[in-house]
C-alpha cells in the first residue's frame, strides 16, 4: 500500500496544542516534521534507517504541519490532540511514519527492515487523526 494521500488545504486544527517555527525546508501542510537540534529549524522527519542515521533528530518527530511553508519561512505545527485531514481514514487503524521523508503510512508492511517504527496516531473516524506520537527507538526487523 503506498503512503496516505493528504490534500493540504484540508489539514484543520480539531483540538491541541500548536507550536510555531521556522522550516528548514519545503514542507507541506500534512507532513510530519522534527526539529532540528543545530539550528532548530523544522524538518520532513523520516524512519529510514540511513536517514535516521545521518541526522539523529530524524526519528523524533514533533508533530504534523497544519500550512505549507518554504525554507527559512514561519510554519506552524500540531503537537497533540485531534486534526482534520481529507483522507478516508480507516478508525482504529495505527498510522507509522513513512520512510518516505513527512509522510505517512497505515501499513506495517511498507516499512522496510531496519526502518525505525514511529506510530503518529490513530484515526477516531474517517477524517479525523487522534495523535499519539510514539517514537519506539526499535527498528522493524
Amino acid at each position: 500500500m503506498a503512503d496516505i494521500s493528504v490534500t493540504a488545504t484540508a489539514v484543520v486544527t480539531v483540538s491541541g496544542n500548536t507550536v510555531t517555527g521556522t522550516a528548514g525546508e519545503a514542507i507541506d501542510a500534512g507532513e510530519f516534521v522534527y526539529k532540528r537540534a543545530s539550528d532548530s529549524k523544522y524538518m520532513l522527519a523520516d524512519c529510514d534507517a540511513t536517514a535516521v542515521t545521518s541526522d539523529a533528530q530524524s526519528d523524533n518527530v514533533v508533530g504534523i504541519a497544519l500550512c505549507s511553508s518554504g525554507a527559512s519561512q514561519p510554519i506552524k505545527i500540531q503537537t497533540s490532540g485531534s486534526v482534520t485531514i481529507n483522507n478516508a481514514l480507516t478508525a482504529g487503524t495505527v498510522l507509522y511514519l513513512s520512510n518516505v521523508a513527512g509522510k505517512t503510512t497505515a501499513t506495517y508492511g511498507d516499512l522496510a527492515s531496519t526502518d525505525w517504527i514511529t506510530t503518529l496516531g490513530i484515526p477516531s473516524v474517517g477524517t479525523i487523526l487522534a495523535l499519539d506520537i510514539n517514537r519506539t527507538s526499535i527498528q522493524k526487523p
